[in-house]
């Protein structure tokens, strides 16, 4: 076990299903069966994590940890907005070639 606050969330660079939970001890791996499941675990993780943080009474202070933790949500989100991007540009590609590909059968 561990404590929710104290974790990071690391989108895996290459597997589009895995994302792991790391604390200063411990390396938790996990992988879904979808894109779409894995972005839903990442943000209601990251959801409970800034809503605990946000109960604790010493949030108030900024320190090189803090500063760290939040870079690493914003890679994450960063991460996950690329792949999106990514996803929207290749379904548009093959949309063009299909069109691209009826209009040259018919022609």
């Amino acid at each position: 076990s561990f404590k929710l606050e104290a974790c990071n969330i690391i989108v895996h660079p290459i597997d589009p299903l895995r994302f792991d939970l790391t604390t200063t001890s411990q390396r938790i791996y996990l992988k879904t069966n979808t894109k779409p499941c894995r972005q839903r675990w990442i943000i209601q993780l990251g959801t409970t994590k800034a809503n605990i943080s946000e109960e604790m009474p010493d949030v108030a202070t900024v320190t090189l940890s803090s500063f760290n933790e939040h870079r690493t949500e914003l890679k994450t989100v960063r991460l996950l907005l690329s792949e999106q991007i990514d996803e929207v540009r290749d379904k548009s590609s093959l949309r063009f070639y299909r069109l691209r590909l009826c209009v040259d059968t018919t022609a």
